[in-house]
């Protein structure tokens, strides 16, 4: 759909939202697809959804009555289509500890799992977009190729992918809501009990001293080590973006940024 040049700037992003693939990946810098249709409307460059590679930069132009600009540069190289390889991530399962924070990170509820039991990766519900892999503490999960069926390019396959492209955006846009509306009620319920809790604090006149809290090393021991693999995960990640975008500035930073507060975190348990 061509958006009129006057187009109203809300109308626009509903527009653009609705053609963006619903990731909500983050590799446009923006924190998933509403942020960036409205960073778009505000001037951002249209060729930053590397999921949706040429077909979506073709797409943004048109709703924008901008000039098509090649794709960003993607971690895995473009395919015939114009998108990138498709990938997916899988956990060594052996080596989970059930901590739940890759299912935290995954934005479309595609981690199935619960505390200190072994989480698994939905496949077919994976969209590859690597968010469970930084939070990880112990670096079990890897990301796979997945490897294209040949197509035959005529009008019915044309019009086949398009169909199944528009109902993988519905799920997963019903998914990624489902997930916030679920993350919302948690922090409601939390701050309802937070606050329910300070209540006999404000109403006793006189309050007893606070004990002391002892510090307890070994707690403070693992922390560290979970930090501490957390960074080795995102900096590793970073220089593998590094090796197929070396000229991209922002990861560079990222990245000494990160190798700066490892170095400190090793120095300071070296102490």
């Amino acid at each position: 759909m061509l958006a009129h040049p006057h187009t109203e700037p809300q109308k626009l992003i509903a527009l653009i939202d609705a053609a963006l693939p619903q990731w909500q990946c983050g590799q446009c810098n923006t924190p998933g697809c509403l942020p960036y249709a409205e960073a778009i409307v505000n001037g951002e460059a249209i060729n930053l959804c590397i999921p949706g590679g040429e077909p979506m930069v073709k797409v943004l132009a048109e709703l924008t009555n901008r000039p098509i600009e090649p794709v960003a540069l993607a971690p895995f190289p473009l395919q015939s289509d114009g998108r990138p390889q498709a990938i997916r991530a899988v956990i060594r399962e052996a080596e989970c500890i059930g901590c739940t924070k890759c299912i935290d990170a995954c934005p479309v509820d595609a981690i199935m799992g619960t505390a200190k039991m072994m989480h698994t990766i939905l496949t077919d519900l994976c969209t590859g977009c690597e968010l469970c892999i930084p939070p990880c503490p112990v670096d079990c999960i890897d990301i796979i190729t997945i490897e294209p069926l040949q197509p035959i390019f005529d009008a019915q396959y044309e019009l086949q992918r398009e169909h199944q492209f528009k109902q993988d955006q519905n799920d997963l846009r019903q998914r990624f809501e489902a997930k916030q509306a679920r993350e919302a009620a948690k922090q409601s319920i939390k701050l309802s009990a937070s606050r329910f809790a300070n209540e006999p604090a404000v109403i006793a006149s006189v309050a007893p001293p606070a004990p002391v809290p002892s510090i307890n090393i070994e707690k403070h021991s693992s922390a560290s080590s979970i930090q501490l693999s957390t960074l080795r995960s995102q900096i590793k990640k970073l220089e593998k973006q590094l090796v197929v975008m070396p000229n991209d500035e922002k990861r560079k930073a990222d990245l000494e940024s990160l190798k700066a507060e490892l170095a400190q975190l090793n120095a300071g348990d070296a102490t």
